[in-house]
């Protein structure tokens, strides 16, 4: 299988992935504060059509650090948890 490398992102984090309850969602903990929606989906896109992507913000429109990644399918989910979980990105 081919080995697919994320791009780095300005500081690098080691993430952790959890599946949610609906399996085809991944929660994503200790992701780069500077990071956005648009560069957390291309970290996620190569395992998998992404259905929705998106950073959680605080009240004050900062980063939290976690996110969620839900994909087309539980597949894609796994495959992507399986090769970045514990990941520096």
């Amino acid at each position: 299988s081919d080995n697919i490398q994320p791009k780095l992102i300005y500081s690098l984090h080691t993430i952790h992935l959890k599946q949610r309850s609906q399996a085809n969602k991944l929660s994503i903990e200790n992701i780069a504060i500077d990071t956005n929606n648009n560069e957390l989906a291309e970290i996620f896109s190569p395992y998998g059509k992404i259905v929705k992507c998106s950073i959680i913000y605080d009240e004050n429109n900062r980063s939290t650090g976690k996110g969620i990644v839900e994909f087309d399918s539980v597949d894609a989910s796994k495959l992507a948890k399986n090769d970045l979980n514990g990941k520096k990105i």
